[in-house]
């Protein structure tokens, strides 16, 4: 069987998600766990968070490699609520005070044949799938690897024909590396 390796930005012990329970595509299938992406289809929007992260990020000076984040979520909401009433010189002021420069820290990259939760749910019989919460099903390893080359086939069409086709729908989520 094929490995396939995958990538996180952050630890592999399990994390308690906030999300959980919630009814949104992203939310968290499980209270404990972790997101990452099979090594080839990572989706850098969904590792961003509007906040400074130093599990994720690393503070910088490079300002073309680098991204803005808030100093804290506080500060974010405040922006959120009156930067409309904001002067020119106002906003850059409070960018310049409240916000960092910053990149993603290094990938973690790691193995993992367990069951895990996904999103290929058009690629996968129903008697393959072991659970399932909102837009996510849990299924072996080998379930998940052969819907995820059935994926990889459907979609690779449009990218040669330089389509930027979103692969936020390839997240994973693990309960728990072994």
């Amino acid at each position: 069987m094929k490995q396939i390796q995958f990538v996180r930005f952050g630890g592999l012990s399990p994390v308690k998600q906030l999300a959980y329970g919630k009814d949104t595509f992203h939310a968290a299938p499980a209270r404990y766990g972790i997101y990452c992406f099979p090594e080839t289809s990572i989706e850098r929007f969904l590792l961003g968070k509007g906040t400074f992260d130093n599990r994720r990020m690393i503070r910088t000076t490079d300002e073309e490699h680098a991204f803005q984040v808030w100093k804290d979520a506080k500060t974010a909401k405040f922006f959120e609520e009156h930067w409309e009433s904001m002067s020119d010189d106002e906003l850059a002021k409070f960018r310049k005070e409240k916000s960092y420069l910053a990149k993603h820290c290094r990938p973690r990259k790691f193995s993992y044949t367990g069951n895990l939760w996904h999103h290929l749910t058009e690629f996968v019989p129903h008697k393959e799938v072991l659970k399932s919460k909102n837009s996510w099903i849990l299924t072996s390893y080998p379930v998940w690897l052969k819907a995820f080359q059935k994926d990889f086939n459907a979609t690779r069409p449009a990218n040669h024909d330089g389509v930027n086709c979103s692969k936020d729908h390839l997240e994973v989520f693990i309960e728990k590396v072994n």
